[in-house]
Order: C-alpha cells, then structure tokens, then sequence
C-alpha cells in the first residue's frame, strides 16, 4: 500500500513567479521556455515587484484586469511576443481600454509564422492607436517612494535603454519555473536540467513520480533535444500519460505498450490555436506537431508542397504537403470562423475535398470560407470519414 499511495503524477503545470499581492500563479496551457537556472539569491530573498506589475495566470485574473487597469488609471503596458498579448490586448480595447503600449522583446518567428498575418494586426492595433515597440528587453522595474509603479526602462539590441511610463504592466512572456517549485522539486531528489527530467514512460528518477508538459524534459543521453512536450497537442501528450497511470488503478486495462529506451513517443494530432485578435480578427491555425520552422525557409524546400490561398472574404490559407494532404491550415477573417469543422480538414487528402487543386488552379473557388460551407462539405466534417480513410489507407 505504501508504494500505490506514493504514486504521484505531476500534470503541464507552469508555476509563475509572486507579482504584487497575489499568490503563487499556476499556468496550465501557456508552453514558454524554461529558466535554465534558478539564482541562489533568488531562492533567499525573493524581489517583490510593485503591485501594478501583473501576470495572467487564471481566467479570473484576466476577467479582474479591466477593474484593476481603470482603477490605476493612467496607461497600460503589454509586455510579450505570444498570442497571448494580442488576445490580451484585444480583450482590453474590447473593455473600452484603448492607451495600450505593446513591447516585444526580440524573437526570429513570430507566433503567427505567417509574415501576412503579423503585418495585418500589426497595421490594426497601429489604427486602434496601440504604440508599438520591439526588440526591448526589460532591464529595470522602477518605482516611486510609495513603492508604486512608475515606469519601466528596456534593454535594445543597440543604443541606449528606453523607459516607458506606464501605471500598469502586464507582462505575459517568458514564464519560468517559480522558485518554490524548484525548491520541492529539488528537495524530493529529482533531477532537474532546467525542466523537471523524465523518460520515455514519463518517469522521473523516482519510480513512482511521474511527469508531463512543459514543466518536463526528456534524459539528455535520450538526444531528444527539441522533442519536448510543450511542441506536441497537451491534450495528446495528457492522453498519453493518463494511459500510462491507468493500468496502476486498473490493472485489467491495456495501458500503452512499453517503447524502447531510445524510441520516442509518437504524437500524431496536430497542434491548434484560436484566438480572437485586435481590429475584430479572429485567427485560426492548424498544424503539425513538432518544432517550428521559419515559413518562409520552409517554402524554399523543394518537398514544401503547395500553397492554396483566398482572400476574398477574409485570409485563408492551407498548405498541402508533398503527398497532397493537408498539413497546415490559416484563418484570418472579420467573421466568425467554423473552428469545429475546419480542424476536421488536417490529414486529408485534397481528393477527398471535391478534387480541390483542380478546382483552384481553374478558378472556381473564389473563397476557401463559402468552398467548405456548401453541402456536400458537411461529409469532410463527420468522424465516421476518418474512420472509413483510415480503414482503407
């Protein structure tokens, strides 16, 4: 009973530094790199930022953000690269907040890897007024006497630092792994490399601790460098670790086959994102899992494939692979998308769609959003399709 009852599983949770008055943050679906270090003045005495530095770390924090901005007055500072500042900055202007500044630290893809998606809410949020400013790293957090926030100075790739007043800061970048949590990691006795270190069954060095998601990392002498959790669907890879700690609780249950020490897991489902984004643009993309890569390196390899595009009625883009399936899907538009039924559309062959390339290259689909409205589309979006192609192929 002492071993079933040690058995423990650590779930994708992040853990946020403490910002102002809050608590210890908890952050399940944000994939962020990792502090490779943990300071040895930091896990002493820990740096208290004013309370008007905050971080998303729940649904409710991000419902309270409106109240709390107003209350402070002044305004806003957005500091990120990932989706979640434009959604969060979307979600502000929304709520009647419009003295927005959004800084971007320095990054070489975009979150949206699509060079015409970045350019079209970087022209909205500049005609909504939002000041853009990229390539900043911040460098200090500075306060009044009171101990409120008054500014904060960046760190460029060249120049001098740059100071930004702002009554408010969110900053949504970069999470790393709270002190505490580094501290309980590091007295249970497991090994910590920068991420929390498993193995192929997601194992940590004690037997009966189990971990996934992006807190984890795979055993260096693995050499799956880059193959970490947070490139792969967090419901697959939560999938996959519940199927692991079954046969534990039921041992009639099949439970997942045992991989060679060498062998990496396979994650087939693809990687997707819905976000709602400043200028009314709601955005959709759907891809295949693994590591990004720069789209417009990706294009100049001669197995690419093709790209269909459609701009009629908003961007639409997908890619078909050199074995025309559909391998990456890109929605920008004004109006509502068929997010439920356009998912359905990964992995299928563009045969199966109508004679799809065909129709494109004659011009018969002026609009990809109207192509997979009509009737005869309602098949692509059934489950029973799936099964039949996989039965066949």
């Amino acid at each position: 009973k002492q071993w079933y009852q040690r058995r423990v599983a650590i779930t994708a949770g992040l853990t946020l530094p403490k910002l102002g008055n809050e608590a210890d943050l908890s952050q399940d679906s944000i994939s962020s790199p990792i502090a490779r270090n943990v300071s040895e003045v930091a896990m002493k005495e820990k740096y208290i930022p004013p309370p008007q530095v905050v971080t998303i770390d729940s649904y409710r924090t991000a419902l309270d953000l409106p109240n709390f901005i107003t209350h402070n007055g002044g305004s806003v500072l957005v500091y990120g690269k990932n989706i979640l500042s434009y959604t969060l900055i979307r979600y502000l202007q929304d709520n009647g907040i419009t003295d927005i500044t959004h800084v971007q630290p320095p990054f070489s893809v975009s979150c949206f890897n699509n060079p015409h998606v970045f350019q079209t809410i970087t022209d909205a949020m500049k005609e909504l007024g939002v000041r853009i400013h990229r390539d900043l790293v911040v460098g200090s957090i500075n306060a009044d006497l009171e101990g409120n926030l008054e500014s904060i100075s960046f760190v460029p790739l060249s120049g001098e630092y740059e100071s930004i007043v702002c009554s408010t800061a969110i900053m949504v970048d970069d999470f790393t792994v709270d002190s505490d949590t580094f501290e309980s990691i590091n007295n249970a006795c497991l090994v910590f490399d920068g991420r929390l270190v498993i193995d192929t069954s997601c194992r940590t060095n004690d037997p009966y601790i189990y971990g996934a998601g992006p807190l984890t990392k795979y055993k260096r002498r693995l050499h799956f460098d880059g193959k970490e959790h947070d490139i792969f669907n967090s419901r697959e890879v939560g999938q996959r670790l519940a199927a692991l700690l079954l046969p534990i609780f039921d041992p009639s249950s099949p439970g997942v086959p045992d991989l060679e020490e060498y062998e990496f897991p396979r994650f087939e489902q693809p990687n997707k994102v819905f976000a709602r984004l400043p200028g009314g643009y709601n955005y959709l993309s759907v891809g295949k899992p693994g590591p990004v890569m720069d789209l417009r390196l990706a294009t100049l390899d001669p197995g690419y494939g093709m790209e269909l595009i459609t701009e009629e009625k908003g961007y639409f883009r997908l890619h078909l692979n050199k074995y025309s399936s559909v391998e990456t899907i890109t929605c920008l538009t004004q109006d509502e998308i068929d997010v439920s039924n356009l998912v359905e559309l990964y992995g299928l062959h563009e045969q199966y769609m109508n004679d799809l390339v065909h129709r494109f290259e004659a011009n018969m689909i002026p609009d990809f959003y109207s192509f997979f409205r009509q009737p005869w589309s309602l098949a692509l979006f059934q489950y029973r399709l799936r099964l039949c192609v996989d039965t066949t192929a």
